[in-house]
């Protein structure tokens, strides 16, 4: 049986190799250029609906996006159906901005049915990387991320309890407290470790006023924690050389 073909266009960018894009996609995705734009066709050989290709198409862009901070933006241009006619997607531009480029060399294919998580945490990163987006919205993207591998916040030694304002809580313990003190204004109490991790901040006790610039000054200056954390989540899923999709 003829199978359905569809042509994305993809946003080219310094961090972007049609040669290394074709190697790290599945086989069933054939990566070219042509009038200086990356064109990437996918042959459907499943009988998937539009959207679940285009939904696969997403998240392996997503993937080359926080491997090179480059996002590819996938631009749907037409698709055949074994009869000839167009198929129809509802269409998707986004644009490039700038980014700082990392290498691809490292990645292989990959394995998705091995981190079912992985296309979620993908989306919620490049998500928390809009520009224009707020800073406490930032905060709780990335914890989604982090909340998906670790979903029993109340877990002691998942999430070790916070006793000591002199020092910085366990890194995960404090994305949660992060989310925690930016998600939850108008409380009107709040919890002894988020009592403790306000002293840490040097902010008044309560929750995150985002006219205060002292608070937000501290929010920006901890959000590294939070990101690293969602980071370090995502690399541990992703197929690289020799890995071979080892890690779940």
């Amino acid at each position: 049986m003829p199978n359905v073909k569809y042509i994305y266009h993809l946003l080219k960018g310094q961090a972007v190799e049609v040669g290394e894009l074709d190697r790290i996609f599945p086989e069933y995705f054939r990566v070219s250029e042509e009038d200086g734009k990356i064109q990437l066709e996918v042959t459907d050989f499943d009988c998937r609906s539009a959207e679940d290709v285009r939904s696969e198409v997403e998240s392996e862009c997503d993937r080359v996006f926080f491997i090179t901070g480059a996002p590819l933006h996938p631009e749907y241009i037409r698709g055949k159906n074994p009869d000839g006619i167009d198929c129809t997607v509802s269409k998707q531009k986004m644009y490039l901005e700038g980014y700082e480029p990392d290498p691809l060399r490292n990645l292989e294919k990959q394995c998705w049915q091995k981190s079912i998580l992985l296309p979620v945490q993908l989306k919620l990163w490049r998500l928390a990387q809009e520009n224009a987006l707020l800073l406490q919205v930032k905060v709780m993207l990335l914890f989604q991320v982090v909340e998906s591998s670790y979903p029993d916040t109340k877990d002691k030694k998942v999430y070790p309890i916070y006793k000591n304002s002199s020092k910085a809580p366990k890194r995960r313990t404090e994305a949660k407290l992060l989310r925690h003190f930016v998600s939850h204004q108008g409380a009107k109490s709040i919890k002894p470790q988020l009592e403790k991790y306000c002293c840490f901040l040097n902010v008044k006790c309560g929750f995150y006023d985002p006219t205060d610039a002292t608070m937000t000054k501290a929010v920006q200056k901890r959000l590294a924690v939070v990101e690293q954390e969602a980071r370090e989540i995502i690399e541990q899923a992703i197929t690289t050389r020799g890995d071979k999709g080892s890690k779940s």
